[in-house]
């Protein structure tokens, strides 16, 4: 039953895949609304995107709707590591300028002039893992939606020790501490002096022949269960809930002279595939198994080029056999 599943999600994957790529221009009304995201990319003399136009072309059935701007990208370069993107949205008075370097990226999100004011900001270590992120949103003099800080901390081997989260819409701070390959009862007598409510998450992993097995527990319970195995030509990564429930599923192999990677997210109700060739996105298909199928193509580059979205009604059923 677990082999079915998986050769079905390859086709449906692949099916999928090859129907946009034998699209070309012609619009039939198989779906109630279709969208499609043209990507005007130019690039300065170093080969570096320069500036982006959206252009959203809408079809409601098979009446077309006149195309429009919604967004325009501008990019300033320091240097490869150094550089800030502004996006501005046609269709609103929302700006959004992010500042890149090497190890952090921060964002602002203006809108309606200065109404509405997003904010985050991740930062990077060395080995490329996050150390610190803060998330802030306002509405005038409100806080709203998220507003909050997180610390990161890693051993000596790179591994995450600790989390700590400071919620700033309640006022409260949690600590979380993470170890490997002990008990609960061993990591309680590791840890130091507790000043702040605290979780302790435990992973214990084993191998059953060619599969890794993880466990990750919070708090002395089992939390979720990992897998890594090798499915004949596919890698496969797996996440289950405490019952054995399947959460995630992620397969990597080769077809047809594509790197491809599948997931599948059981949460979501959602089937994605990435199609790479040398080391470059060439077309992604997004499948949300109700009422959506989007359908991305890149440039030579590895920026995306052209994006096609396809939606049914409520009442109605996708065309696309899943």
């Amino acid at each position: 039953m677990k082999e079915m599943k998986t050769k079905l999600l390859f086709i449906c994957c692949l099916t999928s895949f090859v129907v946009a790529c034998g699209g070309g221009e012609k619009k039939e009304a198989d779906c109630d609304i279709l969208t499609i995201d043209a990507y005007d990319n130019k690039y300065d003399d170093n080969g570096r995107l320069e500036r982006v136009v959206i252009t959203r072309t809408t079809y409601y059935g098979v009446i077309k709707e006149p195309g429009v701007n919604i967004f325009e990208r501008l990019y300033s370069y320091k240097n490869d590591h150094e550089y800030t993107v502004e996006e501005i949205s046609a269709i609103d008075s929302t700006k959004e300028i992010t500042n890149y370097s090497e190890n952090s990226k921060e964002t602002v999100r203006i809108k309606n002039g200065i109404d509405t004011v997003d904010y985050s900001l991740q930062q990077y270590n060395n080995q490329n893992n996050p150390s610190y992120i803060k998330e802030k949103h306002k509405h005038g003099s409100i806080l709203i939606d998220d507003n909050y800080e997180e610390y990161y901390y890693y051993d000596a081997t790179g591994r995450k020790a600790k989390k700590r989260l400071i919620d700033h819409r309640i006022g409260s701070t949690v600590d979380t501490w993470y170890f490997n390959d002990i008990s609960f009862t061993e990591a309680l007598w590791k840890m130091p002096p507790l000043k702040h409510p605290t979780e302790i998450v435990c992973f214990a992993t084993h191998r059953v022949r060619d599969t890794i097995i993880e466990r990750r527990y919070v708090n002395g319970k089992l939390a979720n269960i990992y897998k890594t195995f090798r499915d004949g030509k596919k890698d496969v990564d797996a996440s289950y809930d405490d019952s054995g429930g399947l959460n995630y599923v992620e397969e990597k192999f080769q077809d047809n002279g594509f790197d491809i990677r599948v997931t599948k997210s059981i949460e979501f109700s959602s089937i994605d595939s990435i199609f790479c060739q040398n080391e470059r996105v060439i077309r992604s298909v997004a499948i949300d198994l109700d009422k959506r199928i989007t359908t991305s193509e890149y440039d030579e580059k590895g920026n995306i080029l052209r994006e096609e979205t396809k939606m049914w009604f409520l009442d109605k059923k996708p065309k696309h056999s899943f």
